[in-house]
């Protein structure tokens, strides 16, 4: 109730059961005596519950463990439990004298804990599990629905945590993971407008959760990878897209980089994630030697300015945007004329800065034009080009 201001001692109230949220709550409760006796059968028989919590959005079980469980420890988990959710075993409930319900089942009754009492509610899955329970249940394993294990994690020594869902919670679960798959593949099929070289075979992709893939099993593998959860891996491949761009950008033609081709029995989103990883660290590792490459010029500029004002300069695969920052820091110092000539394949690019009398512009101009190209600029920065073969002997000649 919002507001229980006029609700008096006597009062008459009538109560309304909440039926979606109670099964709801019951499918998590028996989904959880199902997830627990499963582990028991995979794992091995030390295995006991230390604790639980049901909810509608989600449910969580502790148990007893020496160790992390693996991926395909979690799969074989998932499977087993499944496997009786479609068997439809009765679930039958019991109120016990405590001596019989122990004789019959034993201690592990008390999964949940102790029950004080002379009398027990027992819980029993036929030949699956009992337990003391005083918790909302089903009447056959069949209405838990489909039983999703989203994740485990150890909490402290000896124990490790399970969270999982079941019935309404697991299918929108599965319409989460769908949503995050198809904006994840959406994101690297589109990456391909700024990463040209990026594989050619992700172009094809055109059904985001055909029959024969396992949704959940590859965004899993695409989040490792990029060592995020996959509730975070949408944003982060967008991160990771923008990145690559801007670097790829910075590089210029420094850009030179060989995909993976396809990798069978291997999904196609962590094959595109594990693709633009690539990319990304590559182009990262590149963009830091160029880096480095141009504080050498830099330097290099700067030792033979000690001799003079005017400076000729040779360089090679460097873009115009750097060459263009190279000499705008060159020239901050007055009295300087810088001219850097860029080799790119074929192609010539000039560079002119100017801090002193001479006219940037003019003499681009006029270099280019001996190379065979164009230019344009002001007094202070002028860039042109050409394709002259000889351009490193005309550079050399060149009348200021």
């Amino acid at each position: 109730l919002e507001n229980t201001s006029n609700i008096r001692e006597g009062s008459t109230v009538k109560g309304r059961i909440d039926y979606e949220r109670r099964k709801q709550l019951a499918q998590h409760h028996t989904a959880t005596h199902i997830v627990n006796a499963s582990s028991r059968e995979i794992l091995g028989p030390h295995i006991w519950q230390a604790g639980a919590h049901k909810s509608v959005d989600i449910s969580r079980l502790d148990i007893t463990h020496f160790k992390s469980i693996s991926d395909d420890e979690l799969k074989k988990i998932e499977n087993r439990a499944n496997e009786i959710v479609r068997k439809n075993i009765p679930i039958k409930v019991y109120i016990m004298k405590r001596n019989e319900a122990e004789e019959r089942y034993g201690f592990r009754l008390y999964q949940g804990g102790a029950v004080p009492g002379t009398e027990l509610r027992v819980v029993e899955i036929l030949g699956i599990d009992a337990e003391a329970c005083g918790g909302t249940h089903l009447n056959n394993t069949g209405e838990t629905g489909e039983i999703k294990i989203l994740r485990s994690k150890r909490i402290q020594d000896g124990v490790v945590r399970l969270e999982f869902k079941s019935g309404k919670a697991a299918e929108g679960q599965v319409n989460e993971e769908r949503r995050l798959y198809d904006i994840s593949i959406k994101l690297l099929k589109e990456s391909k407008k700024y990463l040209e070289e990026y594989s050619s075979w992700f172009k094809d992709y055109s059904n985001s959760y055909s029959s024969r893939v396992d949704i959940n099993t590859e965004l899993e593998e695409a989040a490792k990878i990029l060592r995020v959860s996959k509730e975070d891996l949408p944003r982060t491949i967008e991160r990771f897209i923008r990145e690559t761009k801007e670097r790829k950008e910075r590089l210029g033609i420094d850009w030179r980089i060989q995909t993976f081709g396809w990798k069978e029995g291997k999904g196609i989103l962590p094959q595109g994630v594990e693709n633009l990883f690539y990319h990304w660290k590559f182009s990262g590792k590149k963009l830091e030697e160029k880096e480095k490459d141009v504080v050498d010029i830099e330097k290099n500029i700067e030792e033979k300015f000690k001799n003079t004002d005017i400076v000729k300069h040779i360089t090679s695969g460097l873009t115009v945007k750097t060459l263009t920052k190279v000499v705008n820091e060159v020239v901050e110092k007055k009295g300087r004329l810088i001219i850097i000539l860029n080799k790119d394949d074929d192609k010539i690019n000039i560079v002119v800065a100017s801090s002193s009398k001479y006219n940037a512009g003019d003499i681009c101009r006029r270099l280019c034009e001996k190379l065979g190209g164009g230019s344009g600029g002001s007094t202070r920065l002028a860039i042109g080009g050409g394709k002259s073969k000889d351009a490193e002997k005309i550079l050399r000649e060149f009348k200021i």
